[in-house]
Parts: structure tokens; C-alpha cells; sequence
């Protein structure tokens, strides 16, 4: 659909803004995918160096299931990975209501 077509082609641009020369936040999206799966879209460069059509090949990547010697994705590694977001954005919600009730409802600002 064409509401699919545009969400595609803003998460890739997105992801390429957000990564684009980051190292952190390439080192973290490399840690909770398999490095065979960014191999596939590009050997040569990093995920910072990417660029929107990169991101767009590697989401439609993710959609796929590789079962090998070398590769491992299916429904179950994508079930583990979302139920492990899940587990990690409810931690960090619970840290910050922690914070603002002990600093006076203050919200916890991250220095970047």
C-alpha cells in the first residue's frame, strides 16, 4: 500500500539522520541485529555511513528469514528481539517516573 511505500521511506530516512556519523547509536543497532544481515546490504561500509536506500534495503532484509551455518533470523529471533525492546522501554519509563518523583516531578533530560 501506499501508506507502507511512505512509512518505509521515512524510517529510512530517519534511520540514516539518526546513524549518519553516530557512532553510539551505530554500535548499539549493530549489537541487536545479526552482523550477517548488515553484510548483506553493504560489506564495506558501517551502518553511519549508510544512506537512505541502504536503510531501506536492510529493513526489507529484516522482513526475510535466513537459516544457515552463518546466518540466523526467523519469527523467533524477531519475537525475542521485540519482547526484549518491550522489557527495555519499560525499564527506562520506570527510571524516569522514578526520577521525577524523587526530584519534584522534574523529567529526566538526556545530555547528548
Amino acid at each position: 500500500s501506499s501508506s507502507s511505500s511512505r512509512q518505509q521511506v521515512l524510517s529510512s530516512g530517519v534511520a540514516s539522520l539518526v546513524l549518519a556519523n553516530n557512532d553510539e547509536c551505530c554500535s548499539l543497532i549493530q549489537r541487536m541485529f545479526p552482523k550477517c544481515l548488515f553484510k548483506r546490504v553493504d560489506s564495506f561500509a558501517t551502518c553511519k555511513e549508510w544512506n537512505p536506500g541502504n536503510w531501506k534495503e536492510f529493513f526489507q532484509l529484516l522482513r526475510n528469514p535466513y537459516n544457515n551455518t552463518t546466518e540466523q533470523w526467523n519469527d523467533k529471533c524477531r519475537f525475542e528481539l521485540k519482547e526484549k525492546l518491550k522489557e527495555v522501554v519499560l525499564q527506562y519509563r520506570t527510571a524516569r517516573e522514578l526520577y521525577a518523583k524523587a526530584h519534584s516531578g522534574k523529567t529526566l533530560e538526556w545530555n547528548h
